[in-house]
Formats: structure tokens, C-alpha cells, sequence
């Protein structure tokens, strides 16, 4: 059975230190992205020089974003669209085989 975070990384920042790019407004500024990898896994020794192998790879990934929306030009107004937040998952399988 195998383990592993091939990818994981995230970071905030203070949504003070961005006011001028937001026209004053306070926004969350944020992102996650995060990947889990489990693969069990067999293998056999067909001979004294050839074994055979096969795992399958189960997957998780998350990614999280927040920032602010931007603007929307309305023609005769300018709109502030506000905070944007989006968050996703999902899995992911496959096979993989080995021999040598």
C-alpha cells in the first residue's frame, strides 16, 4: 500500500495590503491546492529474472480560491462584483503495471 501528497501548497494574505488594488474595499485573499495519491498495489515473481506488477492509483484533489470579483462595466455604471470564492474536488483512478 502506498501513501503520498505529490502536491499540497497554499497561502493567504492580508487583504490590507491590497486596498489600493481594490478601491479601498476589504477582500479575503486565499488559495489551497492539495492532491492525495493511495495506490495499493501486488506484484509476482513469475521466474528468477522477470517479475510482473500492478497498482491502481486513487486520486483526491481540492483547490480553494478567494479574491475579489473585479468590476462589471454596466454601460452607464461601473458594478463591483465583490468577494469571488470558488472550491473544487474531485477523484481520480487509473491503472499502472510494471514488469522487469
Amino acid at each position: 500500500m502506498g501513501f503520498s501528497t505529490p502536491s499540497g501548497l497554499g497561502t493567504m494574505w492580508s487583504g490590507t495590503d491590497f486596498l489600493a488594488l481594490t478601491g479601498g474595499t476589504l477582500y479575503d485573499w486565499s488559495s489551497k491546492v492539495g492532491v492525495l495519491s493511495i495506490s495499493p498495489m501486488v506484484a509476482v515473481k513469475l521466474g528468477p529474472a522477470i517479475s510482473l506488477g500492478a497498482t491502481i492509483n486513487v486520486n483526491y484533489g481540492s483547490f480553494a480560491l478567494m479574491q475579489p470579483g473585479g468590476t462589471a462595466d454596466l454601460g452607464e455604471a461601473t458594478v463591483d462584483l465583490g468577494q469571488y470564492d470558488e472550491n473544487m474536488n474531485g477523484w481520480g483512478f487509473g491503472p499502472r503495471s510494471a514488469s522487469s
